[in-house]
């Protein structure tokens, strides 16, 4: 049975007098409206009726947040339908979520945490391709595009850390094809350490945002890409090293994504 008039008895009137045990909760709205039904009255739900199965059946890739439940009707009990009217134009006091709750649903609804059913790791992968402190030191443009794209490939989102601080070489600027970039943003240590420590990894050539990423992420997800001498030169920690002259380089970027995206689903 699908409901989708709520003007006569509310939900939980409805499960109260014919005791429903398994309910699927039609949600196909934009994602502000799946976080506030499941933070605020899909979990008052499942407080309130202990021993009913609530599912949520949510679209457009929101599932991945709220779950993906069986579709077909038949295998519950009674299927609602929650149309979540809209009240922000309304002169009424309610929030959105708790006319819902109040019209539709008939529960008062639970307290604004917006915690949701699980979280992912960062998909963000620094980038740093030009040396402060020498040109000879900087990626070739041609291997820069390929790491960038075989991290793009990998599931993740590259981002370009290089900002133009005070000693930056003017002719050092991002390629047009970097999509994502904080070359723009003013340059501090705030900034800078900011975006790197939230990175999953990190690939660049000797430079100060190599050393940020070596405070702040696990070496195994840090590549660095070397041109007159090695990274050991430098560090014994058991980053990735990547010669421009390798002629198996791309087999080590492999090898770093991998490490990168250990347990991170694409």
């Amino acid at each position: 049975m699908i409901v989708r008039n709520f003007k006569g008895q509310k939900v939980a009137d409805m499960i109260r007098q014919h005791g429903y045990r398994r309910v699927l909760l039609r949600l196909h709205h934009g994602l502000g409206d799946a976080v506030m039904f499941y933070s605020r009255i899909f979990r008052k739900l499942k407080q309130e009726f202990p021993r009913v199965e609530f599912y949520l059946d949510t679209h457009c890739g929101q599932e991945e947040l709220f779950g993906d439940p069986d579709r077909n009707e038949a295998a519950y009990d009674v299927v609602f339908e929650i149309g979540m009217p809209c009240c922000e134009w309304d002169s009424r006091r309610d929030t959105k979520v708790e006319r819902c709750a109040f019209e539709e649903i008939g529960i008062t609804p639970g307290p604004e945490d917006y915690t949701m059913p699980r979280r992912w790791s960062s998909p963000l992968v620094g980038m740093h391709f030009f040396s402060t402190c020498s040109r000879e030191l900087c990626c070739p443009e041609q291997l820069a595009r390929d790491i960038w794209e075989m991290t793009i490939e990998a599931g993740m989102i590259p981002i370009d850390t290089h900002m133009k601080h005070g000693f930056a070489e003017p002719k050092n600027i991002p390629w047009t094809w970097e999509s994502s970039r904080i070359f723009d943003a003013p340059a501090t240590m705030r900034k800078l350490f900011g975006v790197i420590g939230s990175c999953a990894g990190f690939a660049g050539v000797v430079s100060g945002n190599l050393w940020a990423a070596l405070s702040t992420l696990p070496p195994d997800k840090i590549l660095v890409i070397c041109t007159d001498f090695s990274v050991k030169r430098l560090t014994r920690l058991p980053v990735h090293e990547l010669n421009v002259r390798d002629a198996k380089r791309l087999d080590v970027v492999e090898c770093w994504l991998r490490a990168v995206t250990k347990g991170i689903k694409p």
